[in-house]
């Protein structure tokens, strides 16, 4: 084999090597930041669902829960 050769073999092994891991935790990140997403739309739906309470000015519509009729 030429040393080309082999220098595009072991850098054919390599990449793999290196980017799995890398993806991996990526992969984890991602999973994380999505569930910190969730938590703060729930808490962001929970303030504006205290602040569509009984302080509501007249003229503004009732809230209404998904899969009701408007």
């Amino acid at each position: 084999m030429s040393p080309e050769a082999i220098a595009i073999a072991g850098v054919g092994i390599t990449l793999p090597a290196v980017l799995v891991p890398l993806l991996l935790a990526l992969r984890a990140e991602l999973r994380e930041l999505s569930r910190r997403v969730d938590d703060l739309a729930q808490r962001v739906a929970r303030i504006e669902g205290a602040l569509a309470g009984p302080w509501r000015p007249d003229g503004m519509p009732p809230p209404h829960t998904p899969g009701e009729a408007p």
